[in-house]
């Protein structure tokens, strides 16, 4: 399934995002950064693509050790 941000599927729906109302600081925060990313060409990253983010980023392999 696609979702109508992504300007295909669902057009006739109403998207998750329009009823999504964040309630604690931390949720605001996420949802200001996702909006954010959204206005630029960079790809939402699925969980798995977070952790190798993360990873890549402390300078270790796919596994988490120290390479």
């Amino acid at each position: 399934m696609q979702h109508e941000e992504t300007g295909t599927g669902m057009s006739n729906m109403t998207t998750p995002a329009a009823r999504f109302t964040p309630r604690t600081p931390l949720g605001k925060r996420l949802w200001e950064l996702r909006q954010q990313i959204l206005t630029t060409d960079a790809p939402l990253l699925d969980w798995d693509g977070i952790v190798r983010e993360v990873h890549e980023r402390r300078g270790e392999d796919d596994n988490g050790a120290a390479r």
